[in-house]
C-alpha cells in the first residue's frame, strides 16, 4: 500500500485503459446486487449451496472459520492453525470464508490435515517478495494497469492447488461442508463470493484453472497487481470492500439452531464462529511525519483498522442474532515487526517471527470472545 501511495501521481496523471463493458441491464451482480440470488456456476445460488450443506451435513455441532486478509501477516494465521493442530482441539471446519491473504490459505486450512499444515508454514516460511511479486519497470508503469505482474504468485498457486487438492475438496463438498473466497467485482463495486467446493465437486479437475483464477483474483492488491477477468468483470482483492466476511444465507444450516440454543446448552447442535485476524486491532500511536506520504499512510491505517473494526462487529452481530459463539484471534499489538512490517514487504524474516508468534498463541488458545469495544452495541444486537 505505501508503493500506492509513492506512484499515485503517476496513476492519476497515467494514460486511459477504457474498455467496452457488457450493459449491467438485468444483471443480479449489477448495483443492487442481493448475495443470496448470485448465479455462480450453472444455475447454483448461494442459498441452494447451503440448502443441500444443511441436509448433508446432520446434526453435529457447527465451525466455521473467518480469515482475513493481511498480506504477508497470513503467516500469523498459518502458524496459528498448526499451533492449534498441536492441542488435539482443532475441529474440522464446516464452513471457511476467506478474504485476500486469507484467501489463498483457505483452501489448506478447510482441508486441515498435517500435510496442508506444512504446506502453508511452507508457503508463509519459506518464499520472499521475489516469490509473489514481479516488478514492472519504472518506464512501463504509467501504460500499464498495476505496477507489478502476478506471475509469481500464479506459480504459488498452482504449486498447491492440484488435482488431488481439488480431489479433496470436492468430497468435503459431498460431506455437507463449504469454502468461500470474496472477490470485489471492481464494475459493479460489490463483493462477489465463490463457492469454492462447489465448483471442485461439480467440475473436478476441469475446473482447476477456474479454481486457482477465482483464488488469484481475491488476492489481487488493486495497482499492486493487476484486476483478474472472470466472466468479463474486473475483479481484485475482496479486502477492498470487506477485511473479513459472514453471510446470514450462509447459516441456512443453523435454521433451527436458535430454538436449540435457547432450551439450554449442550441440548441441539451448537456453533462456533472463529475469527482469526492476519493483522494487529487498533492503530499504534506514532510521531506522523508533516509530509505527504506520512500523512496519506496514517490516514490509510485509520481507515483501513475503522475497516476491520466495522467487518468484525458484522460477523459478531450475526453471531448474536443466531445464537452463535465468537472467538477472535489478532497479531498481540505489542509484537514489534520492524522496518519490514509492511503487509506487502515479503520479508522472509518477519514472515517466520509472525509464523512463530502465531503457532505459541495458536497452542496457548487465548480467543477473545467479542470485538473491540463490544460492549457499545449489546443492546442493540441482543433486541
Amino acid at each position: 500500500m505505501r508503493q500506492l501511495l509513492v506512484f499515485l501521481p503517476v496513476l492519476i496523471s497515467g494514460c486511459s485503459g477504457a474498455r467496452a463493458c457488457r450493459s449491467f441491464d438485468g444483471d443480479p451482480r449489477g448495483l443492487d446486487m442481493v448475495l443470496e440470488e448470485i448465479n455462480l456456476q450453472e444455475g447454483f445460488t448461494l442459498s441452494e449451496s447451503l440448502e443441500v450443506c444443511a441436509s448433508q451435513r446432520g446434526d453435529h455441532p457447527l465451525n466455521i472459520l473467518v480469515l482475513s486478509g493481511g498480506g504477508q501477516n497470513g503467516a500469523f494465521g498459518a502458524g496459528f492453525l498448526e499451533g492449534w493442530s498441536h492441542t488435539g482441539s482443532r475441529p474440522v471446519f464446516d464452513v471457511v470464508t476467506g478474504i485476500s491473504t486469507g484467501a489463498l490459505m483457505a483452501t489448506q486450512a478447510f482441508l486441515g490435515t498435517p500435510d496442508d499444515d506444512a504446506a502453508l508454514r511452507e508457503t508463509y516460511t519459506t518464499v520472499s517478495k521475489e516469490d509473489i511479486i514481479s516488478e514492472r519497470s519504472f518506464l512501463s508503469v504509467p501504460f500499464s494497469n498495476s505496477l507489478h505482474t502476478a506471475g509469481p504468485l500464479e506459480e504459488l498457486i498452482a504449486q498447491h492447488i492440484t488435482e488431488e487438492v481439488i480431489g479433496r475438496v470436492s468430497s468435503a463438498y459431498d460431506d455437507g461442508r463449504r469454502l468461500f473466497v470474496g472477490t470485489v467485482d471492481l464494475d459493479a463495486g460489490t463483493l462477489q463470493i465463490w463457492d469454492l467446493t462447489l465448483l471442485a465437486n461439480k467440475h473436478g479437475a476441469d475446473g482447476m484453472e477456474r479454481y486457482r483464477t477465482i483464488l488469484l483474483a481475491a488476492a489481487s492488491a488493486p495497482v499492486i497487481f493487476p484486476p483478474v477477468f472472470l466472466d468479463e468483470r474486473m475483479h481484485v482483492d475482496g479486502g477492498v470492500r470487506e477485511q473479513v466476511f459472514l453471510r446470514q444465507f450462509m447459516l441456512k444450516l443453523c435454521d433451527t439452531l436458535t430454538e436449540t440454543r435457547v432450551q439450554g446448552p449442550g441440548q441441539g447442535p451448537q456453533a462456533t464462529v472463529y475469527v482469526i485476524v492476519n493483522g494487529k486491532l487498533g492503530v499504534e500511536p506514532v510521531c506522523v511525519d508533516d509530509s505527504l506520504p506520512g500523512i496519506a499512510l496514517r490516514s490509510l491505517s485509520a481507515v483501513l483498522d475503522g475497516g476491520m473494526v466495522g467487518n468484525l462487529f458484522r460477523v459478531y452481530a450475526i453471531t448474536q442474532k443466531y445464537g452463535l459463539d465468537f472467538r477472535l484471534e489478532s497479531i498481540p499489538p505489542g509484537l514489534d515487526l520492524g522496518e519490514h512490517g509492511d503487509s506487502f514487504a515479503f520479508h522472509r524474516e518477519t514472515m517466520n517471527l509472525l509464523y512463530e508468534e502465531g503457532q505459541t498463541r495458536g497452542k496457548k488458545q487465548l480467543w477473545s470472545e467479542e470485538p473491540p469495544t463490544a460492549e457499545d452495541i449489546q443492546p442493540f444486537v441482543r433486541q
